[in-house]
């Protein structure tokens, strides 16, 4: 119990930290997914096509069963953390 507690507030500190750091970073997609992205923002349902990628991740990532979601969250942090630590100085 006093592990999972040490735990959650280890992982909740890590989160803080890296959501302080936000940086631009390039991801090469295809013109097909490109267009997707701008049909979404073009017939107003979203502001850019970085809100429309935003989103349908979003969508994704809460449509994963718990297991899925665990693995994710415990890949997200790791990466979130380490940019704090490279970038965030």
């Amino acid at each position: 119990m006093i592990l999972k507690v040490i735990m959650a507030n280890h992982q909740n500190w890590e989160k803080a930290v890296a959501d302080s750091v936000t940086f631009y970073a390039n991801v090469r997609i295809n013109n097909h997914i490109k267009n997707k992205a701008e049909a979404l923002s073009g017939i107003g349902l979203y502001k850019s096509q970085k809100d429309a990628i935003d989103n349908a991740l979003d969508y994704l990532i809460d449509s994963l069963d718990a297991e899925d979601k665990r693995k994710f969250t415990f890949q997200l942090d790791i990466l979130e953390s380490r940019d704090a630590r490279t970038r965030g100085k």
